[in-house]
């Protein structure tokens, strides 16, 4: 299993702390969200099925079998409007134990398991987070409404849009690719990156390139304290404020308002 660092909890495929530590992202009021005919289809309800059977390991953490789910799911013949469509019917599943993880790691393994390469997620009818979606990603995605935590977790590839606000840890150790957030970022923008593009248009809160490696982070607005922390790689553009840069920066660039100010 991989780790997130001590800031930010334990992370592995699908295993998310129950606590985070970074605090709790509150979802913005629901938005407008396009009409979709979700009627029973036979795709539609096995993927119902799939989700009664995918069971979360429960303890500190919840794990999800990501290789087994990936097997199950390349048989199931769903395109990228079935995904569309089950990730409305999320809905009705909301209150069950570990449902962000849950969510985020089926969403990602629908769309890995799908022959189709365009994916639209909505999010803003749900009032839980949807975490780790775009797990291992090389599709392009576009997400109406906030996204959870470790949005991109492991990214290999491909685009994901955001067009509302993100939790912490973005672009958890993705390797290529490019995130787009519209809105905000909670701490830890580009945790344990090793390549690809992260895009804030607007905030982004602590801890910017927390044990970065390489690739890019670009912040639009304004960002938080300790930017770079353990930084090892890579580079981070700021174009607003900046609350502070970490003393334990270690390698890497930062450039504030397209000057380089930091560069080991």
């Amino acid at each position: 299993m991989r780790t997130a660092g001590k800031t930010a909890g334990q992370i592995g495929p699908f295993m998310i702390e129950a606590s985070n530590k970074f605090g709790v992202f509150k979802p913005e009021p629901e938005q407008d969200v396009r009409r979709i005919d979700i009627a029973s289809s036979q795709i539609i309800d096995r993927m119902r099925q799939a989700w009664g059977e995918c069971k979360v390991i429960e303890g500190d953490s919840g794990t999800v079998d990501y290789i087994g789910m990936l097997e199950r799911f390349r048989g199931i013949g769903h395109s990228a409007k079935d995904i569309e469509t089950f990730s409305i019917v999320l809905a009705g599943f909301q209150g069950e134990k570990s449902f962000p993880v849950k969510a985020g790691s089926f969403l990602s393994t629908l769309i890995n398991s799908c022959d189709d390469t365009e994916f639209i997620i909505h999010t803003a009818h749900l009032t839980e987070p949807v975490d780790v979606l775009g797990y291992r990603n090389t599709k392009s995605i576009i997400v109406h409404g906030d996204a959870g935590a470790h949005l991109g977790d492991g990214m290999q590839g491909g685009t994901i849009r955001v067009d509302g606000n993100a939790d912490y840890a973005v672009g958890y150790s993705m390797e290529g690719g490019i995130i787009t957030i519209e809105k905000d970022v909670r701490d830890g923008a580009g945790m344990e990156m090793k390549g690809g593009t992260i895009i804030v248009e607007c905030n982004s809160r602590n801890f910017a390139g927390y044990e970065m490696r390489g690739g890019t982070v670009r912040v639009e607005g304004n960002a938080g304290v300790q930017n770079g922390h353990d930084m090892t790689g890579g580079e981070i553009f700021f174009d607003g404020s900046i609350g502070s840069i970490a003393e334990t920066f270690k390698g890497g660039k930062i450039f504030h308002k397209g000057v380089l100010i930091v560069d080991k």
